[in-house]
C-alpha cells in the first residue's frame, strides 16, 4: 500500500512542476504579466508541497 502513496507525491510534484513550467513559458513568452517575479512563485509551490517534495527522496 505504501507504494500508492510513491505514485501519488511523485504525480502531485511532477504536475505542479510541468504547471509551474507552462507558467514560466507563458511568462516569458509575454503572453501575460505575472503578478509575482517567478522566483517567488516557485518558493510558493515548493512550500505548498512541502512534506511531499521531502517524502519523495526517502
Amino acid at each position: 500500500m505504501g507504494g500508492n502513496r510513491g505514485i501519488f507525491r511523485f504525480f502531485r510534484i511532477s504536475s505542479a512542476l510541468w504547471g509551474y513550467a507552462a507558467w514560466l513559458l507563458v511568462a516569458r513568452l509575454h503572453l501575460l504579466r505575472p503578478a509575482e517575479h517567478p522566483a517567488k512563485r516557485l518558493s510558493r509551490l515548493l512550500e505548498r508541497l512541502g512534506t511531499t517534495f521531502v517524502k519523495l527522496g526517502g
